[in-house]
């Protein structure tokens, strides 16, 4: 850019002299600088051709009288086609749903129903075993005695209203609560 009028060298000359709102001394002054200045000249020019096609543009095209009714009348019924597609999905998914759960219910119940008949079959062998296995501590009561005092006493310590092992749980968090925070 030259150097002979920094202040030309702004956006408010170029739009000024393109709207042609230059006085006559200022379009002197603006017509030399751009004689002067390269830079000047080439956005001038630019800027002119620009402002040249904006002007001769052809108008947009006029739209038909209806056009809005007839564009919310369309966007309407792809709503439509559009719930329906969701209702058709929601339907489909959940049919898909009721088969695989009707399927894996048909299967457990089958399963369950052979698991009952071997019991029920098998009822006799497991009762025996049971027998065996009881009458066998039994004979070795030494051995099956401390087992079910064990189990009693267990089942006592946890069963029992206000149990013995909870109070103790209870005393053991609670002093540990103070030797943390202390």
């Amino acid at each position: 850019m030259c150097n002979h009028t920094h202040n030309m060298h702004n956006e408010t000359w170029f739009m000024r002299a393109t709207e042609g709102d230059l006085s006559a001394e200022e379009m002197r002054q603006w017509e030399a600088h751009l004689e002067r200045c390269d830079a000047c000249r080439q956005m001038s020019e630019a800027m002119a051709a620009v402002d040249h096609m904006l002007r001769t543009a052809p108008p947009p095209p006029t739209l038909p009288d209806d056009f809005t009714q007839a564009t919310m009348a369309r966007l309407q019924r792809q709503q439509q086609r559009q719930r329906w597609l969701v209702i058709f999905a929601s339907i489909l998914i959940i049919a898909i749903i009721v088969w695989l759960g009707g399927s894996a219910l048909t299967s457990a119940l089958a399963s369950l129903s052979r698991t009952a008949h071997i019991l029920i079959v098998g009822r006799d062998t497991i009762i025996n075993a049971l027998m065996r296995t009881t009458i066998g501590l039994m004979v070795s009561w030494r051995a099956f005695l401390p087992f079910v005092v064990m189990l009693a006493a267990i089942a006592g310590l946890w069963l029992m209203p206000n149990s013995v092992l909870a109070t103790l749980t209870m005393l053991w968090i609670s002093k540990r609560r103070q030797e943390f925070t202390t």
